[in-house]
C-alpha cells in the first residue's frame, strides 16, 4: 500500500510486529514507532540527506479491542528531508495479515478515526488499487496491524490521539475520516479463503444466523441511538449491509412460512410447489452433496422431511411457528434413525437455547470438511418478553415512536385483524407502541448477545478465518408503523429486512442494490463452489461482495401479499396497489423513506409519468414472477374501516402477564 505526498517523498519500514502486554482486556494498546526528525546525517537513495532518530510514543484507544499491546516498527531507508517527510509502510508483513491504517500527519496534534466506507477531505484521489494521493497534506506515518493478533478482526473504529514534538508551534486540530478502503488488499490476501476465486482452494465455512420478525432500524449501526447491539454493530461494521434486502411476500399471514421456504429453495412464491419444499431441492441438500457438514438449529417452520433432508445433524430445533419463549418445545433430531424426539420445554430461554446448540456444534464439529451451520432464531417474533435484566433493559417511556406512526390504518388493506394486529386495541396509542418497542428491543438485545457468545465461539475454535458470517432476518415489522403492528403488509418496515454478509474477502460497507433473501440461495452456493439448479428465481450477489462495478440484481422489486396488496419499486419510488378496494400508494423513497406522503394523486406531471412507468413495469413483474393476480376488480370493496373497539382474542402463545399487560383480562 502506498500514499504519495506532493513531493513524491516516502520512507520505507523493513519490520512491523505486535507485541502483547500482560494486561489483556483493558481495550488499550501502545504504539511505538522511530519517528522522523528531519534531514541530519546519512546518504538516501535519490541523494537526499536523511536519518531517523529518537522515539516518539502515543496511546491508542480501540473500542472493540480485547488485549493490550503494542506495535512495534522500524525504519529501513529515508527518502526526503526538512519538515516534508510522507512516510510509507512498506512493511514486510506475512498474506495473514489483515491491516487497517491510521494516519498520522507532521501537525503537532491529529486526532485519526478509521471508520468504514467513508472518505472525507479536500482533494483526496484514488489513483488505483491501493494508492492515495494526498496533496497539500502531509502524512506522517501509516500503520498496519494485526487484526487477528489484536483479536479486532472485526475492523471496527480505530481513535488514534497523536501528540507530536516534532514542532514548536501549537496547530489546530485536525480531524481525518478514513476509509476502510485501506483495508480491501490485505483483507483479501489472509489466510481463510473467503471469496477467493482461486481454484482448488478449500471452500469457507458458512455461520448462517437467522432472526424472526425483525425491522431493519433495529440496529444500533444503523442509526438507531436508542437500542444496543454491540455485536451486531462490529458484524455491520466488517461486512456487507444490503440495505435494500426484500422478503418477496406471502399468500397468508405467517409471512415466515413461505420467507423461509423461499430461502432454502431460492424459488419465488409463486414458482414453489410447496411451503413444506415437497418437490424441492433445498440449500442444506446441495451443499451437503457437495461435502459440506450441515447443521441446524432454532426454528424450522416447513416441514419435518424437508429438515431431514437439508441437514445431517440439528439440536435443540422448534418444529413450528412461533412459541413462549420461556418454554419452548424443544426436539432433538437423532440423524441416524432421522427421526424427531417428542417435544420437551427447554431449559433455557429460547435464543440461548439456540446458541448453545450452535456453539456445541462448532466445539465438537468433524474439522475435515467445510460446515454450514444454520440457527434459526424465534426472537424477536413475539410474545414480546425478554429474559432477565433485558425485560427491565429500555424504559418505555424512552421509546422512539416511528415517525410514520398512525393510530389506525387509513383504509382496509384486507388483513387489519389478523392475529399479529390483535396484541394492541385500536386505535393504537403512543403509550402502548412505547411499551411494545421496549419489550422488543429487549428481545433483540439479549439475541445479539446470543450472536456475541457464537461468534466469540468461532474466534476461539480458529473457524473464523475461513467462515462466510450471514445474518439475516425473514422479515420486518410494523410495530405501529401505518397502525400496524404485524408483517401483513408491502410497506418497508415489512417487508424488509436486514441482511449482513461479512468474512475474509469481504470489503466492509453498504450496498443499495435491490436484493431479495432468496438471493441468498445461489449467493451460498457459489461462495460453496457448489453447482446451483438451472431453476432458481435467486440472484447471486456475489459479484456486489466483491466490488464488481457494473454489475446489478435488478432494476425493479416486486413484492406481494395474499390476493390483497401488490407493489413494485426501483431505486427511488415505490407504487403499492390494493385492487380489492382500489386503491394505490406512490412513495418517493429517496425523500420520504417512512412511506408517509402519498404522491398518487399529485397533479404534477413527472408524477404521473413515474405512476405510469411503475404500472407497467409491475405488469411485467407479475408475469414474470407467474402471478396472475388482476391489479383491479369489478366489484371492489369498501376501503373506509374504523376498528375502534374491535373485539380481541390473545393466542395460545401469549404468557399470562402479557394477556394481563396488553389484553386487559
Amino acid at each position: 500500500m502506498q500514499i504519495i505526498g506532493s513531493k513524491n517523498q516516502r520512507s520505507e519500514f523493513s519490520e512491523i510486529k505486535f507485541i502483547e502486554s500482560p494486561q489483556p482486556g483493558s481495550g488499550l494498546f501502545h504504539w511505538r514507532h522511530w519517528g522522523y526528525k528531519g534531514a541530519t546525517q546519512g546518504d538516501s537513495p535519490n541523494g537526499h540527506k536523511g536519518s531517523y532518530k529518537g522515539i516518539h510514543r502515543h496511546k491508542g484507544f480501540h473500542t472493540d479491542s480485547e488485549v493490550a499491546g503494542r506495535v512495534e516498527a522500524k525504519p529501513a531507508t529515508a527518502i526526503g528531508s526538512g519538515r516534508v517527510g510522507v512516510l510509507n509502510l512498506m512493511a514486510r508483513i506475512e498474506s495473514k495479515n489483515i491491516s487497517t491504517a491510521e494516519n498520522v500527519s507532521m501537525w503537532p496534534r491529529v486526532r485519526v478515526s478509521l471508520r468504514k466506507n467513508t472518505l472525507v477531505w479536500p482533494r483526496f484521489f484514488l489513483l488505483g488499487e491501493n494508492t492515495l494521493v494526498w496533496p497539500r497534506f502531509f502524512l506522517y506515518n501509516l500503520f498496519q496491524t494485526n487484526f487477528k493478533r489484536l483479536k479486532c478482526y472485526e475492523n471496527s473504529l480505530i481513535s488514534l490521539l497523536y501528540r507530536s514534538s516534532l514542532m514548536d508551534r501549537t496547530y489546530p486540530l485536525f480531524t481525518i475520516v478514513v476509509s476502510s478502503l485501506f483495508a480491501v488488499n490485505s483483507a483479501l490476501a489472509n489466510d481463510g479463503h473467503g471469496l477467493s476465486d482461486k481454484p482448488g482452494q478449500t471452500p469457507p465455512n458458512i455461520l448462517f444466523l437467522f432472526a424472526d420478525d425483525q425491522r431493519t432500524d433495529t440496529i444500533a449501526a444503523y442509526g438507531n441511538e436508542r437500542i444496543q447491539t454491540p455485536n451486531l454493530d462490529r458484524l455491520s461494521r466488517t461486512g456487507m449491509n444490503f440495505r435494500n434486502s426484500y422478503c418477496f411476500g406471502s399468500p397468508h399471514g405467517a409471512v415466515c412460512v413461505p420467507s423461509r421456504a423461499m430461502l432454502h429453495s431460492g424459488r419465488n412464491l409463486f414458482h414453489l410447489k410447496d411451503l413444506n419444499l415437497v418437490g424441492h431441492e433445498t440449500l442444506g441438500e446441495r451443499l451437503g452433496r457437495s461435502g459440506y457438514q450441515t447443521f441446524g438449529t432454532g426454528k424450522w417452520h416447513n416441514g419435518n422431511s424437508s429438515f431431514v433432508r437439508s441437514f445431517q445433524s440439528g439440536r435443540n430445533l422448534l418444529l413450528g411457528g412461533m412459541a413462549n419463549h420461556a418454554e419452548v418445545p424443544i426436539v432433538q433430531f437423532d440423524s441416524a434413525t432421522e427421526n424427531f424426539s417428542k417435544p420437551k420445554p427447554g431449559e433455557n430461554f429460547s435464543s440461548k437455547l439456540f446458541a448453545d446448540a450452535a456453539i456445541e456444534f462448532l466445539q465438537d464439529r468433524d474439522s475435515s470438511k467445510p460446515f454450514f451451520c444454520y440457527v434459526a432464531f424465534t426472537a424477536p417474533h413475539d410474545p414480546r418478553m425478554s429474559p432477565g435484566n433485558f425485560n427491565q433493559m429500555y424504559k418505555p417511556e424512552k421509546m422512539p415512536v416511528p415517525k410514520n406512526f398512525l393510530p389506525q390504518h387509513p383504509f382496509d388493506n384486507g388483513d387489519l385483524t389478523v392475529r399479529d394486529e390483535q396484541l394492541a386495541p385500536w386505535p393504537r396509542t403512543r403509550e402502548v407502541i412505547q411499551a411494545q418497542t421496549a419489550d422488543y428491543y429487549g428481545l433483540i438485545s439479549h439475541l445479539d448477545q446470543q450472536v456475541g457468545r457464537i461468534m466469540e465461539t468461532l474466534r476461539e475454535s480458529g473457524y473464523a478465518e475461513n467462515t462466510i458470517v450471514i445474518y439475516a432476518a425473514d422479515h420486518g415489522l410494523a410495530l405501529g408503523s401505518h397502525g400496524l403492528l404485524g408483517k401483513q403488509s408491502l410497506y418497508d418496515h415489512s417487508m424488509k429486512a436486514p441482511l449482513i454478509v461479512a468474512g475474509p474477502g469481504i470489503v466492509p460497507g453498504d450496498d443499495s442494490s435491490l436484493t431479495y433473501l432468496h438471493d441468498l440461495f445461489p449467493t451460498i452456493l457459489e461462495i460453496a463452489q457448489a453447482d446451483a439448479p438451472t431453476e432458481t428465481d435467486g440472484r447471486s450477489v456475489v459479484p456486489l461482495l466483491k466490488r464488481k462495478a457494473g454489475y446489478t440484481p435488478r432494476d425493479y422489486l416486486f413484492t406481494s401479499y395474499k390476493n390483497t396488496i401488490r407493489a413494485i419499486r426501483d431505486r427511488r419510488w415505490k407504487l403499492i396497489r390494493y385492487p380489492q378496494v382500489d386503491r394505490t400508494q406512490l412513495f418517493d423513497l429517496e425523500s420520504d423513506a417512512d412511506e408517509t406522503n402519498n404522491l398518487i394523486d399529485s397533479v404534477e406531471g413527472e408524477h404521473q409519468a413515474i405512476r405510469i412507468r411503475l404500472q407497467e413495469a409491475l405488469v411485467q413483474a407479475q408475469k414474470d414472477a407467474g402471478d396472475t393476480q388482476p391489479l383491479t376488480v369489478d366489484k371492489p370493496g369498501k376501503a373506509e374501516i374504523d376498528l375502534t373497539d374491535h373485539p380481541r382474542k390473545p393466542d395460545q402463545w401469549q404468557p399470562r402477564w402479557i394477556i394481563e399487560k396488553y389484553f386487559d383480562q
